[in-house]
């Protein structure tokens, strides 16, 4: 389940963790599923789920910081990789 207004703003739930976006909470299992390749390159990426009953102080430090960049979204495409974004409406089949 997201939760947010804006799809660049999404909080998720993945398995028992909260995660910023629905990249940090999906990429160790893709990571995994691919054989674990490069695995120092990948960690500043992996593990960065909180968990909903984690203390208090990590709760609000993590609402906090919600919708913030964190070192995840360094591997997110920005405005000058265009090449690394996947434009939905024009590639994917809507049902």
């Amino acid at each position: 389940m997201m939760y947010g207004s804006t799809m660049d703003n999404q909080m998720q739930m993945h398995g028992d963790k909260l995660y910023k976006c629905s990249q940090s909470a999906l990429i160790h299992d893709v990571w995994v599923d691919h054989g674990q390749p490069n695995a120092d390159a990948w960690q500043p990426y992996l593990y960065t789920g909180l968990s909903p009953d984690a203390d208090i102080d990590k709760l609000i430090k993590f609402s906090e910081n919600f919708g913030k960049p964190h070192a995840m979204c360094r591997q997110c495409p920005t405005a000058h990789d265009t090449d690394s974004i996947i434009d939905h409406p024009a590639t994917v089949e809507f049902r």
